[in-house]
């Protein structure tokens, strides 16, 4: 029994490193998006957003699964809840950079699309997956 769920939990694991890498992926792209006034790659960016929602949906499911059939305690307890914590916070955060590269407003420039702190953050791609990073380090070390 108790292998099972140690399956169960390296599946969560790697289900919460493939969401963050599409997160980063949609962002990268969004960010790009905005700061090129590149309506094409806008485009593409929109299927990223069903396919994180998705991910979300799945992971969370996962973790309720896991808390009602198993009666995690300790450690567990805190990998499964963090991992409910973390899908939430990365969808918001890729949904906001994903709204933002709406065509609408991609052919606009870029300081009347969005505010200044924003325009630092984006033209500063780095700073965006610097930060992403080290939340998902930070949440793994939490979770451990």
């Amino acid at each position: 029994m108790r292998s099972r769920f140690d399956s169960q939990l390296a599946l969560l694991n790697t289900e919460l490193i493939q969401m963050g890498a599409l997160c980063e992926e949609a962002i990268s792209k969004a960010a790009k998006a905005l700061e090129n006034g590149d309506s094409t790659l806008a485009e593409q960016v929109k299927p990223l957003e069903g396919g994180i929602d998705q991910m979300e949906r799945d992971i969370e499911t996962l973790c309720l699964k896991l808390l009602l059939q198993q009666q995690p305690v300790a450690r567990d307890l805190r990998q499964i809840s963090a991992a409910m914590k973390i899908i939430t916070d990365m969808e918001r955060i890729a949904a906001l950079f994903l709204t933002a590269t709406s065509a609408s407003t991609v052919g606009f420039p870029l300081e009347s699309r969005i505010s200044r702190p924003c325009t630092l953050i984006i033209s500063k791609n780095t700073i965006i997956k610097a930060s992403c990073l080290e939340f998902m380090l930070f949440a793994l070390c939490v979770i451990c």
